[in-house]
């Protein structure tokens, strides 16, 4: 769990952040303590989630390094939840085309399914 010092939270383990400092050399007062105590779970929280953020992000530029340029918007529009011809008419493209960047996005990146494209896309971001 995460401890609070003379004037700094800390976490229990090297992560995104390992100190919070609140007071710069000061003593935290017994109402600040209180308060901490009652964040401390929901600061946690908030840093778990932004290492896991950074955990999928890296996991999805893994995958999508495997595919060109037109897959990888492709990923995207699927990642987001587009069908095949929501994205076509996105991107000015035919359906079938889209299915077929959807077919080798599945057999490039060894993803089962579109529910898996969408999983393994959280994060990502496409530069345009």
């Amino acid at each position: 769990t995460a401890s609070i010092t003379k004037s700094a939270f800390c976490f229990p383990a090297p992560a995104w952040i390992n100190t919070l400092t609140l007071n710069h050399g000061r003593p935290l007062s017994g109402k600040m303590k209180t308060l901490l105590a009652l964040a401390a779970r929901h600061i946690r929280l908030a840093h778990q989630a932004a290492c896991q953020a950074d955990e999928i992000s890296a996991v999805s530029e893994m995958i999508t390094a495997k595919l060109t340029p037109r897959e990888q918007e492709i990923f995207h529009w699927v990642g987001q939840g587009k069908s095949n011809a929501e994205t076509a008419i996105i991107l000015g493209c035919a359906t079938r085309t889209v299915e077929k960047h959807v077919e080798n996005i599945l057999q490039k990146t060894s993803l089962e399914s579109r529910n898996a494209i969408v999983a393994n896309s959280a994060g990502k971001r496409i530069e345009k």
